[in-house]
């Protein structure tokens, strides 16, 4: 589950240029290939890429990650999953994406085949950690390959979840340009940091432009959940 906090809405505009000054130690993901790239993996894993998580900072986000999924036969998405009385709440003071809510529901609508693997922590252990072992199978990816790694938020759930995967003895890539952190452009930078040092610069991959659509991008309309439908139905009935 992505930390809380605040930072400039001019944050992406600064991450591309950032990225652009460090593209020598970044390798480029393309879709078809070419010099100076590397292919598209197996799969593609999103992590809590949420309603709770889009705040103007990572509004953008959904619709990167969405026209990034054309580039993967298949897609696995966590899912940040909350409660009343966990750790979350006591301990950290953070009450989103409870079971139920619109804001616990995934933001963004998968171009590839997707498997969804709920989680209560900010990466695979406990519940998550077998399911994520079966689907990471299913598309054919074995101990030792690479998993290419998106969504939210860098310095927290994406950098545990990629910690957690080369535990598991996997090649984790994280496409930091798909990639963001609510807690804004210093965070994402430091968890860069953070995984050029504990993973290796192969570990950060940048993503070719033309899999990307242009920052402000508004994702493809995502029916609301059967829940919000419902409430919207009830309040409609009782204003009759």
């Amino acid at each position: 589950m992505p930390a809380r906090g605040r930072f400039s809405s001019d944050w992406r505009r600064a991450a591309r240029r950032h990225e652009g000054e460090r593209a020598v130690n970044i390798s480029t993901i393309s879709a078809a290939g070419g010099p100076g790239r590397r292919t598209a993996g197996k799969v593609l894993v999103v992590v809590d890429l949420q309603h709770d998580f889009i705040v103007p900072e990572t509004a953008d986000l959904p619709a990167r990650i969405e026209r990034l999924t054309e580039a993967y036969p298949r897609a696995i998405a966590t899912r940040s999953v909350n409660s009343p009385d966990s750790l979350w709440v006591t301990e950290v003071g953070c009450a989103k994406c409870m079971p139920g809510t619109t804001g616990a529901e995934l933001a963004f609508r998968s171009r590839a085949p997707l498997a969804v693997i709920d989680k209560e922590g900010y990466g695979l252990l406990g519940a998550a950690l077998e399911p994520m072992r079966r689907a990471l199978a299913a598309a054919g990816v074995a101990v030792g390959d690479e998993i290419d790694i998106a969504g939210l938020d860098t310095d927290a759930c994406v950098l545990k979840t990629a910690l957690d995967l080369f535990d598991l003895g996997y090649r984790p890539r994280i496409l930091i340009d798909a990639c963001a952190s609510g807690n804004g452009l210093d965070f994402h930078r430091r968890a860069e940091q953070i995984v050029r040092r504990q993973l290796g610069e192969k570990a950060l991959v940048r993503t070719d432009p033309a899999l990307l659509p242009p920052a402000g991008a508004e994702p493809a309309p995502i029916a609301p959940p059967a829940a919000a439908l419902r409430r919207a139905e009830q309040g409609r009935a009782e204003q009759e």
